[in-house]
């Protein structure tokens, strides 16, 4: 038996319909936290930059958080990541050499 095109429902729309009636529908609530302080392995990947060449080219000092948790701060990583577009680098010779 055919139906006239006007009534025609495709399959996806006929399993749809049916899953909704079913199922009823789901809602997601998911929040997300976004990180300040990141480990030398996150700031190099939120840089992206490969861990070796973070170390060497990175100024920007971690901060001690106790122990051996030292943490880099996203603020911190951005002043340093605009400073490199607009090309605000200290080039002092003490700056170079505190970099390697």
């Amino acid at each position: 038996m055919s139906y006239p095109l006007a009534c025609a429902e495709t399959f996806d729309q006929t399993i749809n319909r049916k899953a909704d009636r079913h199922m009823g529908i789901a809602n997601l609530n998911i929040s997300v936290t976004e990180k300040r302080m990141m480990s030398e392995a996150e700031a190099a990947s939120y840089c992206g930059l490969p861990a070796k060449h973070f170390k060497v080219c990175c100024n920007v000092q971690p901060v001690n958080l106790g122990g051996k948790a030292l943490r880099y701060d996203k603020r911190d990583l951005d002043r340093w990541i605009d400073a490199e577009k607009t090309g605000d680098v200290d080039t002092s010779r003490e700056a170079i050499l505190s970099r390697l």
